[in-house]
């Protein structure tokens, strides 16, 4: 199917990725899309340097969130002992305490912090790609 695609004129790795990717995972590819867009309307120029401060930026991000990915792995498997016995995670001690701040995890002021938080990231990530590189 990805030959088909690709002599169609469309690129193969863009399609397999929105074709096995969720929605969930794309998403913030194409919106990192529009960024680009924005950025790309607002200085008058088209950059393809890959060492171009944007594509810096966007690089550290997605770094960053592997990073993390990994850390929360690794907290989440580590063990410590209960006081009353057995066994629990980091992660579990600080959902506890994090519940008590409810609004945080089950209503929409969360969702909206969630949204605020991207949109501050998708324009600072405009206005890194809008600055040029000084070598």
């Amino acid at each position: 199917m990805a030959v088909m695609i690709q002599v169609m004129g469309i690129s193969a790795l863009a399609w397999a990725v929105g074709a096995y990717l969720p929605l969930s995972t794309t998403m913030p590819i194409f919106v990192g899309g529009v960024m680009r867009l924005i950025a790309e309307k607002l200085t008058g120029e088209k950059q393809e340097s890959e060492i171009s401060s944007g594509m810096l930026y966007s690089t550290g991000l997605v770094a960053g969130g592997s990073i993390g990915g990994v850390l929360i792995a690794a907290l989440s498997a580590y063990p410590l002992a209960k006081a009353g016995g057995g066994e629990t995670n980091p992660l579990e001690i600080l959902q506890t305490y994090g519940n008590s701040i409810d609004f945080l995890h089950h209503n929409w002021p969360a969702d909206l912090i969630a949204v605020g938080c991207f949109m501050v990231l998708g324009w600072l990530l405009v206005r890194a790609a809008r600055r040029t590189i000084t070598a």
